[in-house]
């Protein structure tokens, strides 16, 4: 099983970033595959297993670099797909 995790940047003070670190701790002792896709990822990565996607956003404004984070996603997620890389399940933790 391979799971993907949307988050834009990390926040060690962070609600979603603590839930985040508590799954992938359970998931990896699991075996399960696990990937974050985010522009700035500071957490645990790697080491446990994790895999950390780093995608680059554009924009002048927060609206534009939102979007353009959004088009990255898509575009990495059809990637992996093509690639024959499918996710069996992504969670997103953006609006």
């Amino acid at each position: 099983m391979r799971l993907a995790i949307i988050r834009r940047r990390y926040n060690p003070y962070g609600g979603a970033e603590r839930f985040i670190e508590r799954l992938l701790a359970h998931l990896n002792k699991r075996g399960i595959k696990n990937t974050i896709i985010t522009e700035d990822w500071s957490g645990p990565n790697n080491a446990d297993g994790t895999e950390c996607l780093r995608i680059q956003s554009s924009g002048f404004t927060r609206a534009a670099r939102f979007k353009s984070f959004q088009k990255s996603v898509h575009t990495v997620l059809n990637q992996e797909t093509a690639a024959g890389r499918q996710f069996d399940l992504i969670q997103s933790h953006e609006q």
